[in-house]
């Protein structure tokens, strides 16, 4: 009976003064509502005559260069192929630029010839990634070379690239079958690799070439991949014009001095080709043994 008499009072009516149990709410907690906040909101106060905005901090990750990697490998995926020995499959990746002010970063895929950077004379192994200046030497496997030298192909086993259009590749296999005979390593499409994109494949080589070689025909000057692989070739400074036919090739291709092979006569033609072999041997040397 002891919780009806704290309920209704002594009496049997309600305690004028009852204390709440637990579980009923205590309105004397609940917080008081807030004041509903005027609007429209004030306004600004107006600036002094003469003040000046301070300029806002600037945005590190807007500043930031927009960094590319490159990988450098035996495999046809690579972005610069190399192929000779020592060399892994997917060798390294080189990212452009690297990080704190450095012009590039290399970063090791654990390849079994390593990367070797020389520094005071001596080479060092790269033990995961490292920043490197485009004039730091370093060894991939047994090749000695520099970052640029790498960036600009001269580091690739490919020597020589052909562009011609698809009407010409009779001639194209011809002056392939020449130049190999010459001891120069070649790539023209016809050695796509499985698996792989046309375009992939073909701005990875001629990305690598040391070398371009145009065919330049009636057929040529009308293909946009033509035009395309002699203009990357252009920017490069390796590009070769060789005229198969006496036509004038595209605006901006006529500054560069050209070899012809038009003669009909085979000792006119061995002729000019042997202009040819001189002129690839003055830009990339004669072929290594």
């Amino acid at each position: 009976m002891t919780w009806l008499k704290r309920i209704f009072g002594s009496a049997g009516r309600p305690a004028a003064s009852a204390v709440p149990l637990p579980s009923e709410p205590r309105n004397d907690l609940d917080p008081p509502p807030r004041p509903p906040k005027p609007w429209p909101p004030k306004p600004w106060p107006p600036k002094p005559a003469g003040a000046v905005t301070p300029p806002m901090p600037p945005d590190p990750v807007a500043e930031r260069p927009k960094q590319r990697r490159i990988s450098v490998g035996k495999a046809p995926q690579n972005d610069i192929v190399i192929e000779k020995d020592g060399i892994s499959r997917t060798h390294m990746y080189l990212i452009i630029p690297g990080e704190d002010g450095a012009d590039a970063k290399l970063i090791d895929t654990y390849s079994e010839g390593g990367i070797y950077v020389r520094r005071q004379g001596i080479f060092a192994r790269v033990k995961g990634n490292a920043n490197v200046a485009l004039d730091d030497t370093i060894r991939l496997g047994q090749i000695e070379t520099t970052v640029q030298a790498l960036l600009d192909g001269r580091a690739s086993g490919l020597d020589i690239f052909i562009s011609y259009a698809r009407e010409d590749e009779p001639f194209a296999k011809d002056l392939e079958r020449t130049l190999r005979q010459h001891g120069w390593r070649l790539w023209r499409d016809d050695r796509l690799a499985i698996g792989r994109s046309f375009d992939e494949e073909i701005e990875a080589r001629l990305t690598a070439a040391r070398c371009v070689v145009v065919l330049w025909s009636a057929h040529s000057v009308k293909s946009q991949w033509v035009r395309a692989e002699a203009s990357v070739a252009l920017d490069r400074r390796v590009l070769v014009p060789v005229f198969i036919e006496k036509i004038e090739p595209p605006l901006i291709f006529r500054q560069i001095q050209g070899c012809f092979l038009t003669e009909s006569d085979a000792e006119a033609l061995a002729a000019q080709r042997r202009v040819l072999i001189e002129k690839l041997e003055r830009m990339i040397g004669p072929p290594k043994a």
